[in-house]
This record gives structure tokens, sequence and C-alpha cells, in this order.
């Protein structure tokens, strides 16, 4: 039986594995917390609009005093859904790095198995030509003694 195949940047390949592997995750706990904030942005801004129709409802009902609170109450919610929006496209631009950051690992990793697979070609194809020269050794040496 022939040799086995054997990589020497095994444990390259492996850490780029690694290297790609931490990057996905990442990414992907980055993505989770923009969806997160984005269902509190939804929400918020469904107080937000609670909020202005109570607000209506008092000025129509002339409560001065508590028009006041819940005009408060609405200014608080949109400077909170301003700091929403303001936090999430930080967290997108977060999100944009740590997608390239997946993108070059890949590429990283992709370059060791490129490596990895011609030496594996090589090595497969040195071994048919061995294997060719051994079954034409053999018919050469049948030729002779027959």
């Amino acid at each position: 039986m022939g040799k086995r195949f054997s990589f020497g940047l095994e444990a390259v390949l492996a850490y780029r594995q690694q290297q790609e592997d931490a990057a996905l995750q990442a990414f992907a706990v980055r993505h989770r917390a923009i969806e997160t904030s984005l269902l509190e942005l939804a929400r918020r801004r469904e107080q937000l609009r609670a909020a202005e129709r109570d607000l209506r409802g008092v000025i129509a009902a002339e409560r001065v005093v508590a028009a006041r609170s819940y005009e408060n109450h609405v200014l608080f919610l949109h400077r909170s859904i301003d700091g929403m929006i303001h936090a999430l496209a930080e967290a997108r631009a977060e999100l944009d790095a740590a997608h390239e950051a997946v993108v070059d690992a890949r590429k990283q990793r992709n370059v060791i198995e490129a490596l990895r697979r011609r030496r594996l070609a090589a090595f497969e194809a040195a071994a048919m030509r061995a294997e060719q020269a051994e079954i034409d050794d053999a018919n050469a040496l049948h030729r002779l003694s027959s």
C-alpha cells in the first residue's frame, strides 16, 4: 500500500477555520443585537403613537396640568427613539465591520484550502505515476520471461 497524504499546513488550516468561526460568531452576535434593537425600536414607536393619542385626548379635554405630563412623556419617547436610531446606526457600522472580518477570514482559509487541494492533486498524480511505473515494470518483466 502506498503512502498516505499528509498536509504540512493542517494546523494553519485549522487555525484559519477557527478564525473564520470566531468571526462568524461575532457577526451573529451583532446581527442578533440589531434585530433585538429593531424590535425594541418598533415597540417604542408604538408607545409614542399611543402617548401622542393620549396627549391629543388630554388637550381636547382641556386638562392643562395633565397635558404637561403627557407632553413630557412624548418628548422623552422622541429622545429615546432618536438615541435608539443613533445606536442602531453605530451597530450597523459594527455589523459591516464584522462582515468584512468574516469575508477576510474566509479568504485566508480558502487560500490554505486551495493549497491543500493542489498538494493533494500533486500527491495523487505522483501516486498514479508510481503505480503506472510499477505496472509497466511488471509488464516488462512478464514480456521478458515469456
